[in-house]
């Protein structure tokens, strides 16, 4: 278990799932404190906090947007001069 906020006893799961439970307007280190009815004290928290928000936002784009496959590997149309008159 990693602690993230020792000033309030929070830790990594407990900040993640606040993360989840959040709505994007309130994902921000002050807002996920707000969750467990604290506020920050000495701050050391604010930098990791934010870093789980961005990895959750991160695997919210990843699985919400699939990757492309690679301009190379995409279909180019067709056109008539692909293919020899029979």
């Amino acid at each position: 278990m990693v602690w993230v906020c020792l000033c309030h006893a929070l830790n990594e799961t407990a900040v993640n799932t606040a993360i989840a439970a959040a709505s994007e307007d309130k994902l921000q280190p002050k807002h996920i404190h707000r969750q467990f009815g604290v506020k920050a004290q000495c701050g050391a928290c604010q930098p990791l906090i934010q870093s789980l928000i961005d990895a959750a936002r991160q695997t919210t784009t990843d699985i919400a947007a699939p990757p492309q496959r690679p301009i190379a590997m995409q279909r180019q149309p067709e056109t008539p001069h692909d293919h020899p008159k029979r």
